[in-house]
C-alpha cells in the first residue's frame, strides 16, 4: 500500500474521533437535567451555605450543593429519573421532598426551611405534641400555684 495513502487515512480515522466526541458530549448534556433553587427560611431570609443532597431513587447515585451567599444552588448533569431531595441548614430542620427530572429538563425547587427546634424534631411523637384544654388547665394551676399568683390580691385602700 502507498504510504500517502496509509497516512491520509490516518488523518481521516483522527479527524472523524475528534468529531465524534464533541457530539457524544453533546448528546449527554442535552439528555442530563438540572436542579436550581432558592433556601429562605421561615420569614423569606435567604439561608447561605444550605447543604443540598440529590439522590436518584432508581440506582442510589448521588449529588451535592451548597446554597451561596443568596441562597441560591445549582445541580446539573442529573440523569432522568426520581430523586430524593433532601436540605439541610444550621439552625433549621431539614427538608425532604420528592421529584421527577425530565431529560434536558432544568427544574426549579424553592424551599422555605422551619425554624430548627420542634418536639417533632426532638422524637416526640405526634400524640404527646399536642395537649388538650384540661390538661392545659391543669399545668396553668399548677404554674400559678408555685408562682405565687394564685394568692388573692389584697387591696391598698
Amino acid at each position: 500500500m502507498n504510504p500517502r495513502r496509509v497516512k491520509f487515512a490516518c488523518a481521516i480515522a483522527v479527524l472523524a474521533v475528534f468529531v465524534a466526541i464533541p457530539q457524544t458530549s453533546r448528546a449527554q448534556a442535552a439528555a442530563s437535567a438540572t436542579l436550581s433553587g432558592k433556601i429562605t427560611g421561615p420569614s423569606g431570609q435567604v439561608v447561605p451555605n444550605a447543604k443540598i443532597s440529590v439522590k436518584d431513587v432508581a440506582t442510589g447515585q448521588a449529588a451535592s450543593a451548597q446554597s451561596d451567599a443568596g441562597g441560591s444552588y445549582t445541580v446539573p448533569n442529573l440523569a432522568p429519573g426520581k430523586y430524593l431531595v433532601s436540605i439541610t441548614a444550621d439552625g433549621f430542620s431539614a427538608s425532604t421532598q420528592t421529584l421527577t427530572l425530565a431529560a434536558g429538563a432544568t427544574h426549579t425547587l424553592n424551599v422555605s426551611l422551619t425554624s430548627g427546634l420542634s418536639l417533632g424534631s426532638l422524637g416526640f411523637p405526634q400524640s404527646q405534641i399536642q395537649g388538650n384544654a384540661q390538661e392545659q388547665e391543669r399545668l396553668d394551676r399548677r404554674t400559678r400555684m408555685l408562682t405565687g399568683c394564685d394568692k388573692p390580691k389584697r387591696s391598698m385602700t
